[in-house]
């Protein structure tokens, strides 16, 4: 077998190296050399085609975040939109609300048959209080057949004042019927712009209708209760509701509102006040009369600041908040009577 030397002779002095291989040898070495070559050679390759992916991968990236952030600029312009008209749907149904208690206040017809319920704020450990002077006192709501008017029956007393006009007819209906669409909550859908065009328009033309037919009624709105008659939370509403003396069903024939002793009891509108004592469960009240058939009664009360006889102005003090009578805490229960029958007094209240 063939054997190569490799002579390596050092320059200046030094030993004189001798390498050698076999043939064999020599050709393992050269096999070896010509892989690792064509590894690194590879490896070049397959390092340039990975920096042309990463090019393309930084391309796709980039294009990537600019669609994403065009995509959250459009879903931001969105919502940004559905917010505009979510907040214009509520004013239009704050608006309706506001239109459907003038009707109410100015007798006059209901433009639509949707009625808004009044959030009230829970309050269970204010006061609250019984709603009749006696249990058979409670006036059912409006429609509902009694056997006799409640001036009658609470033991109050007609006012000796002729009242400015015939006593509202408060059983009048709407109109005419309206449609489904029409009479939905705006805040129960999903608003679109043609929805909310289409009903801009049919509240402006309803309220243009209002205002016409307003003409003539101010003497009678001068004289409708319209305010709150205390500051405080509203503990307990007008309707049927468990009792918080029997714990049976009754009939709320007012609304409970409660705050600290002493608070500011105000006349929501110039009257005449007709009674001032002791009312049975009611306790402390006092009675005004502001014409063309309405009367507000207020119960619990702690302090009576006028007498029987005094014409009061709209704002001036009537008494004090206490709990006296059937009472859990101070509030006052204030009471509306129309045409001798005793309504929600939210609905005369457009403050």
């Amino acid at each position: 077998m063939k054997r190569y030397t490799l002579i390596v002779v050092p320059e200046g002095i030094g030993r004189v190296q001798r390498l050698g291989v076999s043939e064999r040898g020599l050709k393992w070495l050269i096999g070896i050399g010509a892989g690792g070559g064509l590894l690194l050679l590879l490896g070049f390759v397959h390092y340039l085609i990975l920096c042309s992916h990463m090019a393309e991968f930084r391309g796709v990236r980039a294009e990537a975040e600019r669609v994403h952030a065009e995509a959250e600029a459009q879903r931001a312009e969105l919502q940004s939109r559905a917010a505009e008209r979510q907040h214009v749907a509520d004013e239009l149904a704050r608006v309706r609300e506001f239109e459907r208690r003038v009707r109410v206040i100015a007798n006059l017809p209901q433009a639509s048959l949707e009625r808004t319920v009044t959030a009230q704020r829970p309050a269970a450990a204010l006061g609250v209080g019984g709603g009749a002077e006696r249990p058979e006192d409670a006036t059912p709501p409006i429609g509902t057949p009694t056997a006799s008017s409640e001036g009658e029956s609470d033991g109050e007393g007609g006012s000796d004042e002729t009242p400015h006009g015939p006593p509202p007819d408060v059983s009048a209906g709407p109109a005419a019927p309206v449609s489904d669409a029409a009479s939905r909550p705006l805040t129960e859908e999903v608003v679109s712009d043609e929805t909310l065009f289409t009903r801009l328009q049919t509240e402006s033309q309803s309220l243009e209708e209002l205002l016409g037919a307003l003409k003539g009624k101010r003497e009678r709105l001068a004289a409708t209760p319209c305010a709150w008659p205390a500051e405080g939370w509203v503990t307990s509403g007008f309707g049927y509701r468990i009792s918080p003396f029997t714990g049976r069903r009754d009939f709320h024939a007012g609304v409970d509102i409660a705050a600290e002793f002493g608070t500011p009891i105000v006349a929501p509108a110039p009257g005449r006040v007709i009674f001032a004592g002791r009312k049975g469960g009611l306790g402390t009240a006092v009675v005004v009369d502001h014409g063309f058939g309405v009367r507000t009664i207020y119960g619990h009360l702690q302090r009576i600041l006028v007498q029987p006889g005094t014409r009061v102005a709209r704002g001036q003090q009537l008494a004090t908040m206490g709990s006296s009578g059937l009472s859990t805490g101070p509030h006052v229960h204030y009471m509306v009577e129309v045409g001798g029958k005793r309504v929600d007094p939210l609905d005369y209240i457009v403050e």
